[in-house]
């Protein structure tokens, strides 16, 4: 009783996913579009895991070994996702980086693209890095505003007056990718979350227990609180 009495209290604080009057600017539009899909994700990792050991706010369980590494962390309002199926060398090369937090800056791309070599901001051999053209990436329109200190032909360092977003980043190590932007505090995925997998071995962390499959042994599990059906984005919820 206590434990759906506490869930009730932090789904009913937490602020719903998707709002049909509300029409975000590019940046905002596409983290809330992560989000979504992240909580979708979450929701489908914990349905579809067969969990030996599940505690309400932690558990151990297997899963199917594909993709080999896939994670979610949450800690308040900086959110983070990574997974193994991205191509070794596709449209962002073999290693990308690009991240912001505060007013720092960095760039990295190997190979690169486009060869550049600037400093104090004057770009002697190529212009300023550009935004990825990769569908997931998240908004980086930042790259072309800030002033960059230094540029080496793959990587450089600028600064920015914008502090918005004040954390945002995706990285790619040949097949792993990765991705970190802000978030609700304490939203439908409370306000500590973990999610991971290795191969068939998974495991989950949150609190409080907004989303979990119980308290059980061998995948019978009661209490447990998971959404029914998918989060809508914006523009689905408009058409419905």
């Amino acid at each position: 009783v206590g434990l759906k009495l506490w869930q009730r209290l932090a789904l009913r604080s937490a602020p719903p996913l998707a709002h049909p009057g509300f029409h975000p600017g590019p940046a905002d539009g596409m983290s809330l579009a992560d989000d979504i899909k992240i909580t979708n994700d979450s929701a489908k990792f914990l349905k579809e895991s067969c969990w030996l050991m599940s505690c309400c706010c932690f558990g151990q369980g297997l899963a199917s070994p594909m993709p080999c590494i896939w994670g979610q962390n949450k800690c308040c309002c900086i959110q983070g996702a990574n997974s193994s199926e991205e191509e070794v060398c596709g449209p962002m090369g073999c290693i990308m980086r690009a991240s912001k937090c505060l007013c720092c800056v960095g760039h990295t791309e190997f190979p690169p693209k486009t060869m550049r070599f600037g400093l104090c901001n004057k770009f002697f051999v190529g212009t300023k890095p550009e935004a990825p053209s990769d569908a997931d990436s998240l908004s980086m329109t930042f790259l072309g505003d800030s002033f960059w200190l230094f540029y080496c032909i793959c990587a450089g360092q600028a600064c920015t007056t914008s502090m918005t977003p004040l954390v945002v980043g995706q990285d790619k190590f040949m097949c792993c990718f990765s991705k970190t932007f802000t978030t609700e505090c304490n939203g439908s995925r409370g306000c500590l979350q973990n999610n991971q997998k290795i191969c068939c071995c998974v495991q989950y962390s949150a609190f409080p227990p907004n989303m979990t499959p119980g308290v059980g042994l061998f995948n019978f599990n009661k209490m447990g609180s998971l959404p029914e059906g998918e989060a809508l984005a914006p523009s689905q919820t408009e058409m419905s």
